[in-house]
């Protein structure tokens, strides 16, 4: 037995509490007895301060669920050795039924027969039939040694309440069973098979807990361990202490096995010492597992050249309930299904069959699967040396299975990847099924491998491995389970718990590793083929569901702690939260895209593990990531950021057009044992260095300066606790100058004098007084109703200014991005176009404030008259009023155009809402696609051209407050608006059936029969500006509703009241979208006629429009309104409809036979039945259409299609055409591709701006 230091008050102290501080402990004890007991080899003076250093300020926030210790196991019970299958009477001896049969012979119990093994046996195969038992005696090294077993019947080794305590006792699977040719034939395949109605029952002792971690560093040297709790191991047992290094392969690893010699509670003592140093501190600690059992299932010796060992397999009908069981020299490398211990396509099994307090050691492949399977319980194991992903759920249809308690550490990755960058893009590599690695995830082995998030991981923990837990995006049912199954959507299923884990020392061989991974895409071409295809990075399709709560997680010698690609736009929020979180020693904390947050956290650059030389040198502990993000940070502290190169947090510069929204909050910020200046970092990226394919992509001279992303960096610190002032709340903006933008960009987010420069970061600090925000626009030239891209040959150019500084400037339309972001609302801003002011310009509100709203102003000609729209996305008329002060006043419904010519507008968007995390509300963004269309404000102007220099002066006080003022401007206002009427056209609309217009000014001039338009002049004659296939001549008549054609012109005082800004298409769908990201459409059966777009509808010929071939409908707000509308109608034969809401429902009876070209109108045959639809392709978004692979792109695939005014509509001229295979579509170049290539779209290339569509007939 293990001697005891001398007690309290004798020079030593007493036993510890677990979890105290390992700065307590250092040194030796010595006792005035006989000898001395040293706990843990002294310490270098450097080592101790290391130590003492970590643990200062430190306050854990991950309070993780452990397994029961030993005195918790022994107060509720183990086996008693009561009721012992063993003992049972009538048991026959085995040795009886081998009498008189050669060695290596096949056996077969007989049925209703019970047998005991109480002597070693060496058989061939054994059949253990319905009725029939073999029971294990409990004898020391009692072994029954075949090549395989098949259990329809009993196979016994103990039970849960007599478990087999002599040790020793098991199975040893032999020789190469079926190898050489893979067989379904159980007898063949080195295993314990059980099917039927089979049984399977294996218990050794139990003991508790199976794991533990240390409470004491562990230097090299020692031969002492304290423990966090006690243990009743014993002497002459093995254990694993886990390391704490980060490097861990299987050349390369500080994993250490070692023997027990001395036991006593929470203190252990090795047969040697150990060769390297295991950490112990009080931000976390190294793993110490249990490695011997009284119960083991073997591969023979021969097992380990060929790495093709023994397996356990448990089918439906089958019950597997195992406990205390090792299995070493288990599974059976690339063998799809042989693994150690495997739940094999059993259904819902309610708890029937579980694996616990087992071990797997020095596995071929795998450790625990459960396949198929739901309701299974995988408690208090632990998985030592495995090839494969460890813990597995295999086809991802697999749900309410527990895994508690388990642990899995240097885990082995098959077949290497020679390379897992592919240049270093975020979709890392697409990896397929080959002969060395039959599942390409294992190029990726993980200790916990989670194709199904609808399952409970708790209190587990995961050393090693390309990660350690792995959550793949599966879209489909994969291998055996497809057919069942062939609807269900692994990716679509929400996390049940994920709670107490934590995950070390991996993530290492890809630069975007992470220990916890919510990522890649496991998918099969052939459905159910076991022909696996998986891409490693980011997908382009993302997973579909949300929610994703990890709580009390823990991670530690890592490149990133958690990563997670983001969620489709569909999925329930939060996309991901991390709730009680501690990241130490670590590169960065956690990269996480979606609506995500971090609530209640402590991040560690490093800590007092001075033992291993391998970890993060340099650490960022968040770095804002993407754009169209919603991220919180709440109550996080930042520790010991205090090396070269250390920061807590970084915004993200890497872009000129994936910029920044009002994207990140924090609130309740510490930073501890670090620098100020280090709390924060603007980083400076060029323009001309882009991570991004775009026009200013290596040329430094066209783009000087920093990126556009870094010009409207912005963090939010919601308290003021990251600046550690107390005026509340601060808006930190990048503090980019004119010196470092060429002269574009200066001092953007120095909203006033309150701003604090905080130049050590890059930012200006400024108080949000409790009603600024951060406000995001898209400013694009010409009446847009979808969103642009993020770069658009349309994207206003020029600068904005705060209203009344003209030092205070941003560069808007930097490589064509629409994009930009500011202080709002108490800053106007002041728009100056390159080029001068534009005739038509849209303005998404991508995020904007639902109260007080920003005042945005423009410069125009004097004079210019103003038809204005506010979208959300229904367009209402913006009402012209006499006062700025009328605009303030407003809800963003009123506009003004002083005498200078500047225009005036409030933005606002009421409805908009928030993200709420941690007592943090961010406004929302993303409303760039609000219903398909987006939040916005059109403008159009009866001028354009040059303007003169005309800031306003800046406003009074805050738009956002109770008062709001103006300065007045000398100005004559404009007569006051007359009451329109909703039945004339708008401004350049059609008014041929209308014939009056709405607005100042403008008359129905008629073109010939067909046309007629509202417009402010006319000239008779061909126009230059009409579309080349409109260019017929003007007639210039008048047309007005008290006389016939050409007679009188419109009364005066009209004034114009809506707009209709949607040009008609040749929507194939009554559900047809064009929201980003684009979706599966389905077709209905309108088909266009003639190409639909302008084409008036005709019977039989040109000139037949009999008034009897259709009905009108007046008013309908869309197209397809107008399709569901005949598709209501008996006899509906197609649709006419015009942007104005006329619609003609055509029932005559041979259909629509011809058409005639005509501007406004849509032309669309129905064909009373579905056409297909139309899919996105690897995800869609910024996708461009291919052939048989990304590189394959001939002219011949395609028909090229210019001036296609929407996705919708470039799917009408695909299918307007027999051979249509599918679309590619850029918004804002209004390009289309109609792609007929016989084998249809394959593949795509990643192309910002594009959409990939195939047709599926």
């Amino acid at each position: 037995a293990l001697a005891l230091p001398a007690a309290a008050g004798e020079g030593c102290g007493g036993p510890e509490a677990a979890g105290t501080s390992s700065s307590s402990r250092q040194g030796s004890c010595r006792s005035s007895g006989a000898f001395l007991i040293q706990l843990r080899p002294e310490l270098s003076k450097f080592e101790a301060a290391g130590e003492e250093f970590a643990g200062a300020g430190y306050e854990p926030v991950a309070v993780q669920r452990r397994m029961p210790g030993a005195r918790d196991a022994e107060a509720g019970g183990r086996g008693e050795g009561t009721g012992c299958p063993h003992e049972a009477a009538g048991l026959r001896p085995f040795a009886e039924l081998l009498s008189g049969l050669p060695a290596g012979a096949e056996v077969t119990l007989p049925a209703a027969a019970a047998f005991l093994l109480d002597s070693s046996a060496d058989v061939g195969s054994l059949t253990i039939p319905p009725g029939a038992a073999l029971v294990f005696a409990d004898k020391p090294g009692l072994m029954l040694t075949a090549t395989a077993v098949h259990v329809q019947g009993r196979l016994q080794l103990g039970s849960e309440a007599c478990p087999l305590k002599a040790g020793g006792v098991g199975i040893t699977l032999a020789g190469s069973g079926d190898r050489a040719a893979r067989s379904r034939e159980p007898l063949q395949t080195k295993g314990v098979t059980v099917d039927g109605n089979g049984v399977l029952e294996a218990f050794g002792k139990r003991f508790a807990p199976t794991w533990t971690r240390l409470a004491a560093s562990a230097a090299p040297g020692a031969v002492e361990l304290e423990l966090q709790d006690d243990v009743d191991w014993q002497p002459g047992q093995e254990v694993l202490v886990v390391t704490t290094a980060w490097t861990d392969e299987p050349d390369d690893h500080q994993n250490e096995v070692r023997m027990l010699v001395a036991v006593s509670g929470h203190r252990v003592s090795l047969d040697r010492a150990l060769d390297h140093g295991h950490y112990g501190g009080p931000e976390y600690a190294a793993e110490v597992a249990l490695l011997s059992r009284s119960v083991t299932l073997q591969g023979d010796e021969q097992s380990e050249a060929l790495r093709y060992g023994g397996h356990v397999l448990c089918m439906i009908g089958s019950q597997c309930r195992l406990g205390g069981v090792a299995a070493y020299r288990m599974g059976q490398e690339n063998g799809m299904g042989r693994y150690p211990f495997h739940l094999h396509l059993m259904g819902d099994i309610a708890g029937g069959s579980f694996f616990e307090d087992c071990l797997v050691r020095h596995s071929f492949f795998r450790a625990f699967t459960i396949h198929g399977t739901s309701g299974a319980r995988v408690s208090r194991n632990a998985a030592y040396d495995i090839s494969g992903s460890a813990y597995y759920l295999e086809d991802g249809v697999e749900e309410d299975n527990l895994f508690e308690f388990n642990l899995a550490a240097h885990v082995h990755i098959i077949k290497l990847l020679d390379d897992y960058e592919a240049g270093g893009g975020q979709q890392g590599v697409t990896v397929s099924t080959v002969a060395g690695r039959i599942v390409p995830t294992d190029a990726t082995a993980v200790g916990f491998y989670c194709t199904n998030a609808k399952n409970r991981w708790i209190g587990n923990s995961a050393s090693g491995g390309f990660s350690g837990f792995h959550f793949p995006t599966v879209p489909r049912a994969l291998g055996d389970s497809y057919r069942a199954n062939p609807d269900y959507a692994p990716d679509k299923q929400e996390l049940l718990e994920f709670d107490s884990n934590t995950a070390h020392s991996s993530g290492r061989i890809w630069s975007r590793g992470a220990c916890m991974y919510v990522g890649g895409k496991l998918w099969e071409e052939d459905k159910g083929s076991q022909d696996y295809r998986y891409q490693t990075g980011r997908a382009s399709v993302a997973r579909m569901s949300g929610r994703f709560l990890f709580t009390n997680t823990k991670v530690f010698a890592c490149k990133k702690g958690t990563l997670f690609w983001g969620t489709h736009w569909t999925a329930q929020k939060p996309d991901f939260a991390l709730e009680n979180f501690e990241a130490h020693d670590v590169s960065r904390s956690s990269s996480q895209l979606g609506n995500t947050y971090m609530q209640r956290a402590v991040i560690s650059a490093h800590t007092g593990n001075t033992f291993a030389l391998d970890l993060p040198r340099v650490a960022d502990g968040f770095e804002l990531y993407d754009t169209d993000m919603q991220t919180i940070l709440a109550d996080v502290t930042f520790r010991n950021f205090d090396r070269n190169g250390d920061v807590a947090i970084m915004d993200m510069t890497h872009s000129n057009i994936f910029k920044p929204q009002g994207m990140f909050n924090s609130k309740g910020l510490r930073f501890e044992g670090m620098p100020r200046e280090q709390r924060f970092r603007h980083v400076h990226r060029l323009a001309c260095q882009t991570y991004h394919q775009d026009t200013c992509k290596n040329k430094c001279n066209a783009c000087p300066g920093t990126a556009g992303s870094s010009q409207i960096a912005n963090i939010i610190d919601s308290d003021g606790s990251a600046l550690g002032w107390d005026l509340g709340g601060a808006i930190l903006g990048a503090d980019d100058t004119a010196q470092e933008t060429g002269g574009q960009t200066n001092d953007w987010w120095r909203i006033d004098d309150s701003c604090v420069h905080e130049l050590a970061w890059g930012f200006w600090a400024c108080p949000t007084l409790g009603h600024r925000s951060v406000v995001s626009l898209f400013v694009v030239r010409g009446i847009k109703s979808s969103a642009p891209g993020r770069t658009d040959p349309d994207a206003a150019v020029g600068r904005l200014y705060h209203f009344g500084r003209s030092d205070r400037h941003l560069h808007v339309g930097l490589a064509q991005s629409p994009m930009v972001s500011g202080p709002c609302c108490d800053v106007g801003w002041y728009l100056a176009m390159d080029g001068g002011a534009q005739t038509a310009l849209t303005v998404f509100m991508d995020q904007m404030v639902p109260h007080g709203g920003l005042v945005l102003a423009t410069a125009y000609p004097a004079g210019a008259e103003f038809i204005i729209h506010r979208c959300l996305p229904k367009c209402t008329q913006v009402r012209q009023g006499s006062s700025l002060q009328e605009v303030l006043d407003a809800p963003g419904t009123v506009y003004f155009s002083d005498g200078e010519g500047r225009l005036f507008l409030k933005l606002l968007h009421e409805d908009n809402g928030f993200f709420v995390a941690g007592g943090v509300a961010q406004l929302q963004n993303g409303n760039r696609w609000l219903g398909g269309q987006g939040a916005r404000y059109t403008i159009q102007s009866s001028k354009a051209g040059t303007v003169s220099w005309l800031l306003p002066p800046p406003l009074s006080s805050s738009i956002g407050g109770p008062t709001t003022s103006w300065v007045p401007l000398t100005t004559t206002p404009p007569p006051p608006a007359s009451t329109p009427d909703p039945g004339c056209a708008e401004a350049w609309e059609g008014c041929l059936s209308a014939r009056c217009c709405n607005g100042a000014g403008l008359q129905c001039y008629e073109k010939d029969a067909y046309y007629a338009q509202c417009r402010s002049s006319c000239t008779p004659g061909i126009n230059s500006n009409d579309k080349p296939q409109y260019q017929t001549p003007w007639s210039c008549a008048i047309l007005t509703r008290s006389t016939t054609e050409g007679s009188t012109t419109l009364a005066a005082g009209t004034t114009k009241v809506a707009l209709t800004t949607e040009v008609a298409t040749t929507s194939m769908s009554t559900r047809a979208s064009t929201t980003m990201p684009p979706i599966a459409t389905t077709s209905f059966g309108f088909a266009p006629v003639d190409g639909g777009n302008g084409r008036a509808c005709r019977g039989s010929s040109a000139s037949d429009n009999s008034n009897s071939y259709y009905k009108v409908l007046s008013g309908v707000a869309a197209i397809s309104d107008c399709q569901q509308r005949c598709a209501a109608e008996p006899g509906c034969r197609g649709i006419e409809f015009h942007t104005s809401g006329r619609c003609e429902i055509w029932t005559r009876l041979e259909g629509i036979g011809a058409s005639i070209p005509l501007p406004d109108y849509t032309c669309q045959r129905y064909l009373n039945e579905a056409l297909g639809s139309f899919e996105a392709v690897d995800g869609g978004i910024d996708r461009a259409c291919r052939g048989a692979s990304s590189g394959d792109n001939a002219a011949g695939y395609y028909t090229l299609r210019t001036g296609v005014p929407s996705q919708e509509e470039c799917q009408g001229l695909c299918l307007a055409e027999p051979a249509c295979a599918g679309i590619e579509y850029h918004a804002g170049r209004l390009r289309c591709e109609v792609w007929k290539r016989p084998d249809g779209i394959q593949a795509t290339a990643m192309v910002p701006g594009y959409s990939c569509l195939r047709f599926v007939p």
